[in-house]
């Protein structure tokens, strides 16, 4: 049930000079047979206690402030959501007990004057925070992906009660934790940054997980498999080892799929375990590409023929690495991976115990998205459709994207069913107002 909110068409603030009071003391004391008094704070929230007027108010104004007093807010039983004066922040409020939960004073000529004694309550409306300067009215519509609030009108609601996700695979995503995690099928993938929404993607590598699979190809390699804990918490993460041998030591899989003239995203999840230093690269439909990455610090070493180099952080010391290329043939491609134990250079001759740790490896099609998990075939994650499920007919809308960019539509509408263009590639909120608000 939402909260009763101070009425509109009644003053927001109280007459000028009128406002006294503040935070109260509210601890118990006692006098110990020895020692000193000892204090205990009655109450673990701070209690704050306003008294003050209202201006002038005319004979419909009073009709309004009786109703909300003795109905909406039943004699002053029921708190109420109130801009405290001092702050311009909004709280909830209740009468202090005593004869009634106001005095009016007859001014004359029609008008009258309210003295009110409010005592803030503990918390705040969870719309507070969506709140415009000097406006009472909760939003239309909430829609906060980064900090997980959703809700119409002043009721708290889930995601699915105010709008809907369809995606008929699952997905995966960053958790609060740092860790990969995959959400359901129909099921909304939020992270730090907001709600994710991505067109299909196909990963090309099979056993994504598996390097000791033979689908792998292990050139003066070995494989460790399920040596450590992965970027999802798993130990599913495989060491791979150079040999004592000098030369190249590249773990890699052919794939199929490839057309030329496409711009195609390789990535893979690295760490460092013996040796510093990783190298990834595609081959066969692809002119010379590669890129290093220092895997103690996630800076990108030499690199040839690659754009769009990402590296990101992970929990526990992983680095996922990704860039982009364009192909140059119709065809396989191949997918490399070098266990290496400085920058710019691959042959040598390994320790035999001393590697790096792999996981997650992914060719996809288009720029760089969320891990899309492989086993014995390529994978496809859907794509995702977002919809807010009620219409509003007319309001003013504020969408807040992924990178922080706000767009602010000003006297529109939402449809039932649709979802706005601003937030196509997801959002950190949706957040629509009375229309005039913003």
């Amino acid at each position: 049930m939402a909260v009763p909110v101070w009425p509109s068409s009644l003053p927001l603030r109280p007459r000028s000079q009128s406002l006294s009071g503040g935070p109260r003391r509210m601890v118990a004391s006692f006098e110990p047979e020895q020692g000193v008094e000892q204090t205990r704070p009655r109450v673990t929230a701070a209690i704050h206690v306003l008294s003050f007027e209202t201006p002038a108010l005319n004979a419909a104004q009073m009709v309004t402030l009786r109703s909300f007093f003795e109905d909406t807010l039943r004699g002053g039983s029921i708190p109420f959501s109130w801009l405290d004066p001092r702050t311009n922040d909004v709280w909830l409020w209740k009468p202090v007990p005593g004869d009634g939960p106001y005095k009016e004073t007859d001014l004359g000529g029609g008008f009258s004057q309210v003295s009110l004694t409010l005592v803030r309550q503990p918390g705040r409306p969870w719309w507070a925070p969506y709140m415009q300067p000097d406006d009472m009215t909760p939003p239309l519509l909430v829609m906060d992906f980064q900090n997980g609030r959703y809700g119409r009108n002043g009721d708290a609601e889930t995601f699915d009660a105010v709008g809907t996700l369809t995606r008929a695979s699952t997905g995966t995503f960053v958790g609060s934790n740092g860790l990969v995690q995959t959400a359901g099928v129909n099921v909304a993938r939020t992270d730090a940054d907001g709600l994710i929404i991505e067109p299909a993607r196909t990963n090309w590598v099979l056993r994504s997980e598996e390097f000791d699979n033979a689908t792998w190809t292990k050139a003066l390699t070995t494989v460790v498999a399920n040596i450590a804990a992965a970027p999802d918490g798993l130990t599913t993460a495989d060491r791979l080892v150079p040999t004592a041998v000098v030369g190249d030591h590249i773990t890699s899989q052919t794939f199929a799929g490839i057309t030329t003239g496409q711009a195609y995203t390789a990535s893979c999840w690295l760490k460092a375990s013996g040796y510093g230093w990783a190298r990834i690269s595609l081959g066969t439909s692809f002119a010379t590409n590669y890129v290093f990455v220092d895997l103690a610090t996630g800076a990108v070493g030499l690199n040839s023929g690659a754009t769009s180099i990402v590296v990101t952080a992970f929990a526990n010391g992983w680095w996922r690495l990704s860039y982009s290329v364009t192909s140059n043939a119709t065809g396989n491609g191949v997918f490399q991976i070098y266990a290496v134990n400085a920058n710019s250079f691959t042959t040598f001759a390994g320790d035999g115990t001393s590697g790096i740790l792999a996981w997650g490896a992914e060719v996809k099609l288009g720029a760089l998205s969320a891990y899309v998990p492989t086993a014995g075939a390529t994978a496809v994650r859907a794509a995702e459709t977002p919809a807010i499920d009620q219409a509003i007919a007319s309001c003013d809308l504020r969408v807040t994207g992924r990178t922080g960019t706000v767009t602010t539509l000003l006297g529109t509408s939402i449809a039932a069913g649709s979802w706005p263009a601003a937030a196509a590639n997801g959002a950190r909120s949706i957040i629509a107002y009375p229309t005039g608000t913003l």
